[in-house]
Parts: structure tokens; sequence; C-alpha cells
């Protein structure tokens, strides 16, 4: 099983093998006959069950996105766009930001980094939910994560985001400072 953690501090495991592998050894009949079952049982149209995955499952960004060419946001908008095929608006949805604001930062990432994200493995991956929450800055959701829920030390968060120890120490302790004024109220 692979763990991946959604929410700080909310572990949730997913099995090692995609479920298109168990789908794939379905014949025909016997998915028609699933689909039917999960219709009836559940009393779901045909646009539920074409749309229940991304609700299911949280997209997860790989870490190998983030770098120093790019803000945390153009990393993402890029990603989105180009690698998993959203449009402007499906991403402005799920980040909770404008259309216009979108298409500006995917416009600037491709503009500063021409190049596609590699398709390698990743070591970490980040849920993309996290950042609808706009009470801290993208880098600042970022960099609590990977220190509060995956318990990374402060050089190897730098070493992953491709930014300096210091900029990781002050991004972390501005989004404390910050969580903690709120609670306060």
């Amino acid at each position: 099983y692979i763990i991946s953690i959604y929410t700080y501090g909310d572990c949730v495991t997913q099995p090692s093998e995609p479920p298109g592998d168990f789908l794939s050894q379905l014949t025909k009949t016997e998915l028609l006959d699933i689909i039917h079952a999960l219709k009836h049982k559940h009393n779901l149209s045909l646009h539920d069950l074409k749309h229940l995955q991304q609700y299911d499952m949280p997209i997860l960004l790989p870490n190998f996105i983030f770098n120093r060419h790019l803000s945390a946001l153009e990393s993402i908008c890029k990603y989105l766009k180009e690698n998993l095929g959203f449009t402007y608006h499906k991403i402005a949805i799920l980040l909770a930001r404008n259309d216009r604001t979108i298409w500006t930062t995917y416009q600037h990432a491709a503009h500063k980094y021409k190049k596609p994200f590699p398709k390698n493995t990743p070591l970490l991956t980040i849920p993309l939910p996290l950042f609808a929450n706009r009470k801290l800055s993208t880098l600042e959701h970022l960099v609590t994560y990977l220190k509060d829920a995956l318990h990374l030390p402060y050089h190897m968060i730098a070493k992953t985001l491709e930014r300096n120890d210091r900029t990781v120490w002050t991004v972390y302790q501005r989004a404390q400072h910050k969580l903690n004024r709120r609670k306060k109220r």
C-alpha cells in the first residue's frame, strides 16, 4: 500500500496497483453490469458516473514540478494545463481563483519555463485541494504541508522546492504566524 496524506495529519491508504488494472480484467458484460448496479443502487445518472472519480480521489501533484524558475502557483498551473490537460476554468475552480488569474499565471509560467515537466516518478505527492484554501499563499501551504504533515526538515524542503533554506524557514514562520493569529480571533 502507498500512503498519501491528504490533509494535515490524516492518512489515507490506497492500493499500490491502480484501479484500472482490476477493471481491465473484466469483460464488457461485467463492466456494464457493474455500471447498471451503481446507477440503480445509488440513484446515479450517467453524468454522475462519468465524473465520479474526480470527487473520490484528490489530484496529487508530484514534487518534481516545483523548481527555482517558477513560483509554486505557476508550477501548479503549468502542470495542470500541460500534463493533465485541464482547462483554465477547471484549474480556477480547483484552486478557488479567478479564471483570468489562472490564465495570466499560466502564460507567465509558459514564457519563463518552456520545457515540459518530466514524466518522472515523484518522490513526494502533494494534494491539490490544499491550495484551494486562500488563508495562506501557495508557497506557504506547500512548505507547511511538507513540514507538518510529512515531517521533512527545512533543508530537505528547500532541496525539493529548489529554494534557499532561509527562504523556506521564513515562509514557514510567516505561515505559522498567520495561522496562530487566526486562532486567537
